[in-house]
């Protein structure tokens, strides 16, 4: 790659980190994530306790990131988990301040453990760096167990009321936000309806996923006037699931431009389905969509009998009753709105050791094998504590935000930390500047810098998915509006803030380039992965077509096998900015994600033979090691399908 090239694609990157997608904003999730922490901040100022109001500031807004982080749903006992391990961080932290090196000693398992926690996914990484951050910032401020304990107490209070807040507040009064969530999944199933036969079908499924679980049971709290909106939600689970295969053998056998058309009357019928979940009376909109689909139904020809045309045939005539299906669910929802009170079904789940039993024994695992998540979690440990010491031995007056920048801007790949490093760089220069100008202009009273503190936090988790570099700032601002309650000088905590955080950011990066995560190695696990979990979708299906499958297993497999699929293509993404990427390497995880992709969606239609009721032995396929010569009775159709498989598997296979 030349000199120029890199140059140009590192400029594109920064214009992506700094660029505001403003669609994603989301003002009133920013309200309500902000008002607890507000009140945290507010209600001590009322009783003349400013300290009081930055622990428990600070531990409401370090709660609301990981809700923002692990949106859109975090698990109570995540958000609970983290309060908890935060508090007992601070404890911790505070009894050891005073002793160097038994600070940093304890500090060391901390990390240790925080690293490892990559291996459970975003949520818990995030969590595992907020403890961090909560030993090291907040964990140096007490002279005595006593006042430790005390501080631990205030923060897991402010914790606890950013929890409570956001499970009140998010009651669902009406199903506004439910019909706005199940109106987005429609319309991206319509952008996909509209999309080369190659888009991935997987920003869909995460949609309608989404739109399922705000229309569970437990997310209304028992509600039961919400059936209909459940019915139409699993019909489009139906429906993406057709477009998922259409699109499969469109991309095997080649398009043709009437399917084209009628998949484009197909987007149009769900958009305007969009607007009915909205507005019931939108319905005749959807009417008349509908029976333009029904005209060019009705007027569906073809002389063309091949093989390739009849599969594609019944899947389009599979559409056509999801369609049918989904236009029912909505008029029998216009028409049959369940009103008025509604039932209440708390159930508190009892705590079992046997649930963080799985967890423990993966991070066990991490640190015993030789992988990415347990070369994070040493090169982690040794860069945070690094980070501490040198702040020490420079004197540095705020210090701490040194290994608090490395514990959050360190990950365990190069694409995700160049992103997250200089975006949280470039935000913390934005709100320093921000913070200094705000204190310096309004010389605010407490109750005043309450009132910013609001704001700045429902601008920043308002913009938390728009763009990562301005919700960062804000978070900053915040921050040190918070901590001026109880330092005179703003201007000059600003200032150490942006060095010692452009310090920790030149730490972590210069600890991933002398010790980086191996090329590929997380790609080849995902892999792995994907074609465990297609080998079980196969199985299922062919389980299927001999008529002994049991649904609900084949439709959670089918959702496993897109969720690792996409877990593939996501690592496959991160390995092509590593510094040491190995180029044949990426071509050959290219072709095998290649075979993944067109092996799911060949399953997808062996399925779908299953469902329309086609009993086939699965030794007469030619897929079962017993026998694999497929059976000389078995239709063309079918022929095709397991030619496609066969190559497919080959394909993903091939290392």
């Amino acid at each position: 790659m030349s000199a120029t090239h890199r140059a140009s694609s590192v400029v594109s990157r920064l214009r992506a980190i700094v660029r505001v997608d403003w669609s994603l904003v989301t003002p009133v999730r920013g309200l309500i994530t902000a008002l607890p922490v507000g009140a945290c901040v507010v209600v001590p100022l009322l009783w003349h306790q400013p300290s009081t109001a930055v622990v428990m500031g600070v531990a409401a807004n370090l709660i609301a990131i990981i809700s923002l982080v692990g949106a859109p749903v975090i698990p109570l006992r995540y958000a609970v988990a983290d309060g908890v391990l935060m508090a007992a961080s601070v404890v911790l932290g505070n009894l050891t301040g005073s002793v160097a090196w038994l600070h940093i000693a304890l500090l060391v398992p901390w990390c240790v453990v925080a690293g490892a926690a990559v291996s459970l996914g975003l949520t818990p990484g995030v969590m595992g760096s907020q403890a961090i951050v909560a030993y090291v910032v907040l964990g140096r401020f007490a002279d005595s167990p006593r006042q430790a304990l005390h501080v631990g107490v205030l923060f897991l209070a402010g914790a606890l009321v950013e929890i409570t807040a956001l499970v009140l507040l998010r009651l669902p009064p009406s199903l506004r936000h439910q019909r706005q969530t199940l109106a987005s999944a429609l319309r991206t199933v319509a952008q996909y309806a509209r999309s080369k036969a190659s888009a991935s079908g997987f920003a869909a499924l995460s949609e309608i996923d989404q739109a399922r679980r705000v229309l569970t049971s437990s997310s209304l709290l028992g509600r039961s006037d919400a059936r209909d909106l459940r019915a139409v939600t699993e019909s489009l689970r139906r429906l993406r699931l057709s477009l998922v295969t259409i699109n499969g053998l469109r991309d095997q056998f080649g398009d043709s431009p009437a399917l084209s058309q009628y998949l484009g009357r197909v987007a149009q019928v769900l958009d305007c389905a969009a607007l009915v979940v909205e507005d019931p009376d939108a319905i005749d909109s959807f009417d008349d969509s509908m029976r333009h689909v029904l005209v060019e139904r009705a007027g569906r020809a073809t002389q063309d009998v091949s093989p390739a045309s009849t599969l594609v045939g019944r899947r389009v005539e599979e559409l056509d009753q999801a369609l049918d299906e989904l236009s029912r669910h909505l008029h029998d929802e216009t028409t049959d709105v369940v009103e008025g009170a509604w039932r209440v079904n708390l159930r508190w789940r009892r705590l079992r050791l046997v649930t963080w039993r799985t967890p423990v024994g993966v991070l066990l695992e991490t640190l015993k094998s030789d992988n990415p998540a347990r070369r994070h979690a040493i090169r982690l440990t040794l860069a945070v504590v690094g980070a501490d010491v040198l702040a020490r031995a420079l004197h540095l007056p705020r210090g701490y935000w040194v290994a608090f920048a490395v514990a959050v801007i360190l990950k365990p790949d190069y694409s995700t930390l160049f992103n997250r490093g200089v975006g949280r760089v470039v935000g913390t220069l934005l709100g320093a500047s921000l913070a200094a100008l705000l204190v310096a202009w309004l010389h605010p009273t407490p109750l005043v810098s309450a009132l910013v503190v609001f704001a700045l936090a429902a601008l920043a988790y308002a913009t938390w998915s728009a763009s990562f570099a301005i919700a960062i700032g804000l978070v900053t601002a915040l921050v040190l509006v918070i901590l001026s309650l109880t330092l005179s000088n703003t201007f000059t905590t600003a200032l150490d803030r942006l060095l010692d955080v452009s310090l920790g950011a030149a730490l972590s990066f210069a600890s991933y380039l002398l010790w980086p995560s191996p090329a590929g190695s997380d790609t080849e696990e995902a892999l792995a992965r994907l074609g465990d979990s297609l080998a079980r979708y196969l199985e299922l299906s062919l389980e299927a077509l001999e008529g002994r499958s049991d649904p609900a297993q084949l439709r959670q497999a089918s959702r496993s096998a897109h969720f690792r699929f996409h877990e593939a293509t996501l690592a496959h993404g991160r390995d092509l900015v590593e510094p040491d990427r190995d180029q044949d390497l990426l071509t050959r995880h290219q072709s095998r994600l290649d075979g993944g992709r067109r092996l799911l969606r060949a399953i997808h239609a062996l399925r779908f033979e299953a469902d329309r009721g086609a009993r086939i032995p699965a030794t007469e396929l030619g897929l079962d090691p017993r026998r694999p010569e497929p059976s000389a009775t078995l239709s063309s159709e079918m022929r095709l399908l397991v030619d496609e498989i066969a190559l497919s598997r080959s394909r993903l296979l091939a290392g």
